[in-house]
């Protein structure tokens, strides 16, 4: 396939990809590889150990792959979508309405002491042994650590329902009591950035609008970093920057990831 533009001819490749990832497909799998001579290999081996080209490859396959699989109807009139093949979009032949993949922000955060001596990595329950991590994890709407100047700024009303399954967040910074957002971790009893508990609280019938200590919900790919670091090691950070580089990544589903350094007292942390 050629393309030009600006007078410039350029050489451009085709790539496809086929999806064949059920019982089914077995037989169609052994013929294929056959065919072209390869083999099949476990997709988590071959994204993490072929190049940067390739992983972006991968990654916009497997996504689109599994946005399709997911999301066929559209979601206000439940006609049947049309996808593009041109590029990763799909419309509704009723209502018009066009839709994209989502993307899931996440913050990744290496930490090491100010002299850059030392670095501070994590290990999940589920990582094959001797796999160690930087910090990650997704920005979410019902979360931060941001730590408002006063405690006064914040306040606790009581619940208007019996049983409420989430706390109500209200900054009164704004001057508007109509500034609030819901928080599904209602069952952690915990600050998730100091682990203050607010279990009475909760029991005395209030919704909280804030925690005790004066953190509130709702999070910045910021809050991020300070949260992960403090739910994952209980440590807090001096200071931490944004190192300009991304990347998508396709665990669980068409994440990206920003890339933080954050500092920390060498003496908070204690190895496991």
């Amino acid at each position: 396939m050629q393309s030009t533009t600006n007078d410039i001819e350029e050489e451009w490749t085709p790539v496809f990809a086929l999806n064949i990832k059920n019982a089914s497909s077995v037989g169609t799998r052994k013929d294929l590889a056959q065919a072209l001579g390869g083999e099949f290999h476990d997709f988590r081996k071959v994204f993490l150990g072929t190049d940067a080209s390739n992983a972006k490859l991968l990654t916009k396959m497997r996504n689109i792959f599994r946005w399709h699989n997911s999301f066929q109807n559209c979601p206000r009139c439940t006609a049947r979508l049309n996808f593009k093949v041109s590029k990763a979009s799909a419309k509704c032949p009723e209502c018009d309405a066009v839709y994209y993949p989502p993307v899931a922000p996440v913050a990744i955060t290496l930490v090491s002491t100010a002299d850059k001596k030392y670095l501070l990595l994590v290990r999940q329950k589920h990582h094959p042994k001797r796999l160690y991590t930087a910090i990650s994890g997704f920005s979410e709407l019902g979360n931060t650590s941001n730590v408002k100047e006063s405690k006064d700024s914040v306040r606790i009303r009581p619940s208007r329902k019996e049983n409420q399954q989430a706390m109500e967040v209200i900054d009164l910074t704004l001057d508007s009591s109509s500034t609030s957002s819901s928080c599904s971790n209602v069952n952690d009893l915990q600050c998730p950035a100091c682990f203050s508990s607010f279990e009475e609280i909760l029991k005395e019938g209030n919704a909280v609008m804030t925690t005790p200590c004066g953190h509130v919900f709702c999070e910045s790919l910021e809050d991020t970093v300070l949260r992960e670091i403090a739910e994952e090691v209980g440590i807090l950070v001096e200071n931490f920057q944004y190192m300009g580089i991304s990347q998508s990544w396709p665990f669980p589903n068409n994440s990206l990831m920003c890339a933080y350094l954050a500092y920390a007292d060498r003496s908070q942390t204690k190895a496991d």
